[in-house]
């Protein structure tokens, strides 16, 4: 019989040890900070290692079903059943922890990235009480976690001191201190190095007043005149979707608005014509209500201010590859006015067109996610507006 634990044995105890007294201060860490990005680094930063330690937990109950058998203490039966009761509660909650935040963010519609490496995919669709049920089993988890770790502590300290057998002295090699404190300093020192660089990504143009934007005005003006002698197009709003996809955490999240209304006068033949997009910032719906509050805010849309934005594309150039057209076009959004790279198709689709286009936004230059916002490293710089409209002619 084996006298002492594997050296395998011990690493998985103390580098999950580790790393879940690391997960209670990062989320200690969130919950205290009043600085938004930070808080968002520091749940980054938790779901990562709650993989981790999800990953390790399979290695190690692949280890215990298929390695070395554990060790076969002396001592009464019911002590034996207690011990492998909560020896098998441990096990089943290093897999309920990070499998139930892993619920909850992908119900939060905030998809889990591993440091920014990769992002794993949703698990669910976004869903507010599912968001709720599994967030309250991960805190309740949590809750239980801690009575055991109490339990097993107390346990092998009366192991140690009134039984006076080896149990505690054979998990507590020289090389525990190590492996518990390798551990820890490594998620001190990502958390340090990931907090020294909030706040330091650029900022954009100084932000216009409205009135500042005389020329845009001229040019809406003289355009819709022009396109007065094209035919409109008929749009159908509840076939068309105009939506973006954006970058928080390391991870890529989709949001829609739903309220919108655009003015497309196109010549098929020609590429001319005019499109005129008005865009209601109080419908951004992202499946998540606290992430579209936050949107709304100053740093952000400004919606209080600014509750439109609009989108005007004209002098459309046909590309190389003969089935998309270029167009010059504008964004104006909190009172300033960006030229956009905006390309798009026409395809037909039964009796009626379909218009595909993408544009690729600056979200700085545009003054979208400003002040703590502006770091690039928690909340990407580039956004992706892809629209999607059906139309069809207009008969005379």
């Amino acid at each position: 019989m084996r006298q002492t634990y594997s050296w395998l044995s011990r690493f998985f105890h103390w580098i999950i040890v580790a790393l879940l007294l690391g997960q209670w201060w990062l989320a200690d860490q969130a919950a205290l900070t009043e600085a938004r990005i930070e808080a968002l680094a520091l749940l980054g930063l938790h779901k990562s290692f709650g993989i981790t330690i999800l990953a390790l937990a399979i290695f190690r109950l692949m280890y215990r079903f298929f390695g070395v058998s554990p060790i076969r203490q002396p001592m009464p039966a019911w002590q034996r059943r207690a011990a492998s009761f909560v020896h098998t509660l441990f096990y089943a909650l290093l897999f309920v922890l990070p499998l139930s935040g892993w619920l909850g963010s992908s119900a939060s519609a905030y998809s889990v990235s591993w440091f920014g490496l990769f992002t794993l995919s949703d698990l669910v669709a976004p869903d507010e009480e599912l968001k709720t049920f599994f967030f309250q089993v991960h805190e309740w988890g949590w809750r239980i976690l801690c009575a055991l770790v109490c339990l097993h502590v107390t346990a092998a300290l009366k192991h140690h001191w009134l039984e006076k057998n080896n149990v505690l002295r054979q998990m507590l090699t020289p090389g525990a201190p190590i492996i518990l404190g390798c551990g820890l300093f490594v998620v001190f020192a990502v958390q340090s190095f990931s907090l020294s660089t909030v706040g330091e990504g650029t900022v954009g143009k100084e932000q216009l007043s409205p009135d500042e934007d005389i020329s845009l005005e001229d040019d809406l003006s003289l355009r819709e005149n022009f396109a007065s002698t094209l035919p409109p197009w008929e749009i159908d709003y509840e076939a068309s979707k105009l939506a973006f996809t954006a970058e928080q955490s390391g991870a890529k999240f989709s949001g829609s608005f739903n309220q919108w209304e655009t003015k497309i006068y196109f010549d098929e033949k020609t590429g001319g014509g005019l499109i005129i997009t008005t865009v209601d910032l109080l419908s951004v719906d992202t499946s998540d209500a606290e992430r579209d509050g936050t949107l709304q805010e100053s740093d952000f849309f400004d919606t209080s201010a600014f509750p439109e934005a609009r989108f005007i594309a004209h002098s459309f150039v046909r590309q190389d590859d003969e089935q998309s057209w270029l167009g010059r076009s504008h964004l104006l959004i909190k009172g300033l006015s960006n030229e956009v790279e905006f390309r798009f198709s026409v395809q037909p689709m039964d009796n009626k067109r379909v218009l595909l286009g993408r544009a690729i936004l600056d979200r700085l230059a545009l003054q979208v996610g400003i002040g703590e916002w502006s770091d690039t490293q928690w909340i990407g710089q580039s956004v992706v507006v892809d629209v999607s409209v059906v139309m069809k002619q207009q008969q005379d």
